[in-house]
This record gives C-alpha cells, structure tokens and sequence, in this order.
C-alpha cells in the first residue's frame, strides 16, 4: 500500500525489532544530530534510534514521503502493480496528484543543506525521499523506478558536501 498519510500506520513488530537491529548497527557511533520525518512510523523508528544514540530527534517535514495524491492509500495486488500505477502517474504529468520528483529533491536539498556542515545526522525517512537524495548527489536516481532496492529499516549513508554515495541500504558500494 502506498501511504503518505501523518499518522496511518504504526511500526508492526517486525518494524520494531527492525528498527532496533539499525539502532545497534549505528552502534556508539558520533551523531551529531537526530532528525525524523513527521510520519508515524519513522516517528517511532527515531525513537527506538535515539534510546541508543542519545538523541531526542526534531521532526522535519522535509523528510516525508513523497505525496501520493489520488494513490495515498490504495492497496496493490503486487509491487509490480504499484510500480505500473506510478509510472502511468509520472507519465500523465502527475495528474493523479502525486508529488513530482523536482519537488521531492528540492525539499530533500534543503534538508541536506539545512544541515551544518562538518557533521554527521540521522535522517529517519521512506523509499523515495532516499532515492531523492541520491539523485541530488547522483543523477542516476531518477524518477521512478529505478532498480535501486531500498531495504526497510536500513542505512543509506551519503556525504552531501563531497558529493558521495558511501552505501546504499547497508552495501559498500564504490565512491561515485
């Protein structure tokens, strides 16, 4: 299901305990800062994050889903299915409402360079603001669909002021 909806849906068991596997993967290391979209269960994931970091995190909207317009909510027989659904959105010129990708990346970018340089910040966000994301450093990820897999509750790592992707859903990957 695709949802952009505030306070929809909470973390199943499976997201918490998903949720506390990243928070140990982050371990003890120097954060700086804990940000969170606005989204219930990104919400929820910053809070099991910032009882191992120590961080009470600040919501940003800048940080939620893209909007879905008429698809928020709407139930999928596959992911292929929902993938078809948005690509025949992105193609009709987002008739259907849904957020276009330009403005997706710029609220992304602004988030990116609301960011004090020389720190390092968690960013608790969904699938396609971290595609937005890379694509502001990589114009590789573009709208939509690309092959890209992001895993939930997982760590995309990208250093905005040297224009690098370090790894992407937990992979190394080389520097771009």
């Amino acid at each position: 299901m695709l949802t952009s909806d505030i306070n929809g849906y909470s973390l199943t068991d499976t997201g918490k305990a998903q949720a506390a596997g990243i928070a140990e993967t982050i371990g003890n290391a120097r954060i700086d800062g804990l940000y969170t979209s606005p989204i219930l269960r990104a919400v929820e994931t910053a809070q099991i994050i910032s009882e191992k970091c120590g961080l009470k995190p600040k919501v940003d909207k800048r940080l939620m889903e893209r909007r879905m317009g008429k698809l928020n909510n709407m139930a999928f027989g596959s992911q292929d299915d929902m993938n078809y659904a948005m690509m025949e959105e992105i193609k009709s010129g987002y008739k259907k409402g849904m957020e276009p990708w330009k403005d997706l990346q710029k609220r992304l970018r602004s988030f990116a360079e609301s960011v004090r340089k020389g720190t390092t910040v968690i960013a608790v966000t969904h699938h396609d603001p971290i595609l937005a994301a890379l694509g502001i450093v990589d114009s590789k990820y573009d709208d939509y669909y690309d092959s890209t897999p992001i895993a939930m509750a997982s760590a995309t790592t990208i250093d905005f002021e040297n224009k690098r992707i370090i790894s992407i859903s937990g992979n190394s990957i080389s520097s771009v």
